[in-house]
């Protein structure tokens, strides 16, 4: 069996993630635009700076720092910032103890963390649409 993350297996987890915190209050595309809704969030998944991050040191394709551009949008400023401001808490969020809130669960992978990278985007205006633009993290490792 190949130690090597799958990156797809990864894409789907956090969308399935996203999509089911979110519930009905913003709908989640990932890389296809969401149809018909003005207030989504849109995960593209990119390189990631410092892709491999520890052990096993034997098989360091075992684990990976996975990228993520992930652009909200709203009818307005405000709405906007709310479906950036969701999207980083259902990532992101700890309880008391420093687990993760949200579960993300990928069949074949542990996930050892989720983090945001680089600072919060601003909200612009472009063309009528409001929207922000946030980098996040998923690093995970392989298992059998």
């Amino acid at each position: 069996m190949s130690a090597i993350v799958k990156r797809r297996a990864v894409d789907e987890a956090l969308f399935t993630m996203l999509q089911t915190a979110a519930g009905t209050e913003f709908d989640v595309g990932l890389v296809d635009l969401p149809t018909g809704s003005m207030k989504y969030a849109l995960i593209e998944p990119v390189a990631a700076a410092g892709m491999f991050f520890g052990p096993p040191w034997a098989a360091p394709e075992a684990d990976a720092g996975v990228g993520y551009n992930v652009l909200c949008v709203g009818a307005d400023r405000r709405q906007a910032g709310w479906v950036a401001d969701e999207v980083r808490r259902i990532i992101c969020d700890r309880d008391g103890a420093g687990a993760l809130v949200t579960t993300m669960t990928i069949v074949g992978h542990a996930v050892m963390d989720r983090e945001q990278v680089g600072p919060i985007g601003a909200v612009q205006e472009i063309t009528g649409v409001y929207q922000t633009h946030d980098q996040y993290r998923v690093k995970v490792s392989r298992h059998e």
